[in-house]
């Protein structure tokens, strides 16, 4: 779960913390508004921030968070960003660059190698 501010499109912010008065739910404050949720882990590995009364859900997933008014069926507020939602893309970022140069490195190891059948002698016939 990515806590914290949140900087959002429009110079617009979220604020997420864990609730003081609700032991495992967060508050989600946008504006003037402020939402208590519970997390729920989706089947697609994105985690959603469900408003206890129905009206806001916040979707997280690697790249940003989004605050949508289920009720209106409207975005609230995208593109949204904290120093977690970074270090995470950064951390993806690394490590998909250190599988491409893995499998650079396969490929060039392989087309450097010898087959067997060219590097042994000749058989007398």
């Amino acid at each position: 779960m990515f806590y914290g501010l949140h900087q959002c499109e429009f110079a617009q912010a979220v604020d997420v913390a864990i609730s003081p008065e609700q032991p495992g739910y967060v508050t989600v404050k946008f504006g003037k508004a402020a939402y208590v949720m519970r997390p729920v882990v989706s089947s697609t590995g994105a985690i959603r921030l469900e408003d206890i009364t129905g009206e806001t859900l916040m979707v997280q997933i690697t790249a940003k968070s989004m605050l949508l008014n289920v009720k209106a069926g409207s975005r609230l507020v995208d593109e949204c960003i904290s120093a977690k939602h970074h270090e995470a893309m950064e951390a993806a970022s690394l490590s998909e660059a250190a599988a491409s140069a893995a499998a650079i490195s396969a490929e060039a190891a392989a087309s450097v190698a010898v087959p067997p059948s060219a590097s042994a002698p000749a058989a007398a016939q």
